[in-house]
């Protein structure tokens, strides 16, 4: 499998064409991590990845089939060449990631028409249009407002009350029930039938479940 442009060099080295493996890619990693700049990839890049990703795939299910020796270190092997080619991978795209937030951060700061877009993927121009979308939408809508001393425009909405959990319940005894202690150690009783009490809700619904109290409204207690 063929990609070209792969690593953004001379107009000679855009000529050729160089096979998508575990050393180029690690070698986009290297580029991308000792340069400041986003570096060029080739316009077919993810599409050669994915093709990488799958024949990787396959042999290693060709493999999991087979219960030879030689395939079961085969599929080893290969097992271990996805897990690291899915790490390089992941951080390529967090390094490139970084360097297409600070261009939109400079962007948006600066509102430059001099920012080069040119080694942006397809999905990293729509990521950097979007994230820049946000950024310059925020710095007008707030920072421009409050240096105006005006209201941001930014609605913010209020979090939701919490609903207040209801942690006891009252109760009126059907039944002569000694003292009781609670979850915290704490003394209740002794009751006599007909008795009402407010009690923890955990203790109100043993006593109800064995039939010693039922639940009482609180206004009537």
């Amino acid at each position: 499998m063929l990609a070209r442009d792969v690593y953004g060099g001379s107009m000679a080295d855009h000529q050729k064409d160089v096979v998508i493996t575990y050393e180029t890619l690690y070698e986009l990693l290297r580029r991308e991590k000792s340069r400041e700049e986003l570096q060029k990839l080739s316009s077919s890049f993810i599409g050669d990845v994915l093709t990488y990703l799958t024949e990787k795939q396959k042999t290693y299910e060709d493999a999991l089939a087979k219960t030879d020796v030689f395939s079961l270190s085969e599929r080893e092997t290969v097992a271990l060449q996805l897990m690291n080619i899915k790490k390089i991978l992941k951080e390529l795209y967090d390094r490139r990631e970084r360097k297409l937030l600070d261009v939109a951060l400079n962007k948006s700061r600066t509102n430059s028409d001099i920012i080069d877009t040119t080694n942006m993927l397809p999905t990293e121009q729509v990521f950097f249009n979007d994230t820049l979308h946000i950024l310059s939408r925020f710095r007008k809508d707030v920072l421009q407002q409050l240096m105006d001393a005006k209201k941001p425009l930014i609605l913010v909405e209020e979090p939701p009350a919490p609903v207040e959990t209801k942690k006891t319940k009252y109760v009126k005894f059907l039944e002569h029930v000694d003292q009781i202690v609670g979850d915290e150690m704490e003394l209740y009783g002794p009751f006599a039938q007909d008795d009402q009490a407010e009690l923890p809700l955990t203790l109100a619904d043993i006593l109800i479940g064995q039939g010693s109290a039922q639940e009482v409204s609180e206004d009537t207690a």
